[in-house]
Formats: C-alpha cells, sequence, structure tokens
C-alpha cells in the first residue's frame, strides 16, 4: 500500500489514504472505526498528536476523519484543524464533567460507589471514539478572564453551561434566530465566525451537517433537555448524582453511536469511489 504522512496531505484523496494506512497498521477495517478508542492514539507519533499536547479530538487521525467529511465547509482546510486555526475538534460529551478525570468527582459525589465508578470507567472508552467528535468554527475573541475564547471553550466552561451540549445547542438556536435572549458573548462569537454562519445560518442547518439529530424531539424538531442538571441535589444527595450519572451515560452512548454509524457510512462513501 502506498504510505502518506500527515504533512502531505493536501486533497481529500490523500487524506483517504492517510486513514487507509491507519487501519492496515492497526489492523482495523473501516467498519471498526466508530469503536476505534481514541486513547490509544497518545504515544502515536503517526496518527496521535506529535509536537503538541494530546487531545482525543484533535490527533492527526480525526484531523483527517473531519477533513473527510467536513471538506465542503467554508474556507476548509486541513491546515485550518486545529488549536488557533479557524476549525478544531470539539468532544460532545465529556468525561471530566460528571465523573472528573481520575473519577474523583464520581467518588466523592456518589459516596463511592462502586457499582457506578465501574459503569464509568467502562464509558470512558466509548466518551473517547469518533462518534463523541465534532468540528467547531474556532475563531476567537477575548472572553472570560481577558483570554481568548473559542465557542468551544465557551460552551465548556464551568461557570456558563458546564459543557453539556443539549443546552449549547438551545443557546446556539437563539443567537441564529435573532432572539431577544441569545447569550450575548455567544452572539459575539457567532458573528466572529461569520464565515461558517453566514451559510450555515440555522439549527437545522448546523444539526443536519453535524449530525446532530439525537438531540432533536423526532416528532417536533426541537431540542430537547436531555441533562437535567441540578448541583446542588447533586452536592447534598448521592441518590441523586448516581441516577444522573447513570442516565447521562445511557443517553450519552445512544448519541455517540448513531452518530458514529453516520460518520462511517459518510467516510465509507469515500472508500467506495
Amino acid at each position: 500500500m502506498t504510505r502518506i504522512l500527515f504533512n502531505e496531505i493536501h486533497t481529500v484523496e490523500d487524506a483517504v489514504l492517510f486513514l487507509s494506512n491507519f487501519l492496515a497498521d492497526y489492523n482495523l477495517i473501516l467498519e471498526d472505526i466508530p469503536n476505534f478508542n481514541f486513547l490509544n492514539l497518545e504515544n502515536d507519533s503517526i496518527y496521535g498528536c506529535p509536537g503538541r499536547s494530546f487531545d482525543c479530538d484533535d490527533t492527526n487521525l480525526s484531523r483527517v476523519i473531519y477533513y473527510i467529511v467536513w471538506h465542503d465547509l467554508p474556507e476548509m482546510e486541513l491546515s485550518e484543524i486545529g488549536t488557533g486555526k479557524k476549525y478544531r475538534g470539539d468532544t460532545l460529551n465529556t468525561f471530566n464533567t460528571v465523573f472528573s478525570k481520575d473519577l474523583s468527582r464520581a467518588e466523592l459525589l456518589s459516596d463511592n460507589n462502586i457499582q457506578l465508578l465501574d459503569e464509568a470507567e467502562s464509558f470512558r472508552s466509548k466518551c473517547y471514539s469518533l462518534g463523541n467528535f465534532s468540528l467547531l468554527p474556532n475563531l476567537s475573541i477575548d472572553g472570560i478572564e481577558n483570554k481568548s475564547t473559542t465557542i468551544n471553550l465557551y460552551r465548556g466552561n464551568w461557570l456558563v453551561w458546564k459543557d453539556f451540549y443539549d443546552k449549547f445547542l438551545f443557546e446556539l438556536k437563539l443567537c441564529l434566530s435573532d432572539s431577544n435572549n441569545a447569550n450575548a458573548f455567544l452572539d459575539e462569537l457567532v458573528k466572529e465566525n461569520s464565515f461558517y454562519f453566514n451559510s450555515i445560518d440555522t439549527i437545522e442547518k448546523f444539526i443536519d451537517i453535524n449530525f446532530l439529530d439525537s438531540y432533536t424531539d423526532k416528532n417536533t424538531s426541537q431540542i430537547k433537555e436531555l441533562f437535567d442538571v441540578n448541583f446542588y441535589l447533586w452536592k447534598k444527595n448521592p441518590g441523586e448524582y448516581i441516577r444522573f450519572a447513570r442516565n447521562y451515560i445511557n443517553i450519552s452512548c445512544n448519541i455517540i453511536d448513531e452518530r458514529g454509524e453516520k460518520i462511517y457510512r459518510k467516510l465509507k462513501t469515500f472508500f467506495e469511489q
């Protein structure tokens, strides 16, 4: 098989070849892609994050997949994906928000419930699979504590929407519909990223392009409130935290599986050409 390096990719065809190299190197077939755990790339100098901090949704492999799937987005180039670029990978239903990286939040709030901790650990690999990754426009403005803030960073801030994607979609809808109730800072970020939102100018388009229909009611197309977050109850009631955490795992896994299948089918079309 012909080999290609990441920095040699200039076309979608090149990107497909890079992905084919990955599948061969890891003894996988394309159908395995939705279930691949991107944490396995942490020490991979080809498909991981060589020369930069490791982040599952920003590996060379994930960037290449984004480029294949979303190559027709406005001003899209592989070189424009990454921190400080026009686009960046984003994890939809994050692990650390609910459980913390070392599970210390889960241990504390569940009163060290072993069954839940085991379920959370099982969820970790699902969380870092392709169906949980998306691509956001990434131009920044000065934001919280005068730091450069992107849509990704703002939606994930603990003081704002605590990283829950259903809440973000609802707030983005308000911005794209010019609602008087729109969040002012997110609205400024949308305007800063007008290269993207000038054409993807409704929440329906955003949801369709990003395979996000799992977040909407199939009958009304309205955004569903999937995660009823009450942090005061969490702190006072281990049972309430356990209930929420299990619900979060179940809903997130369903979303990840559905999106992973859709992204796989999109990738498959390029392998059939």
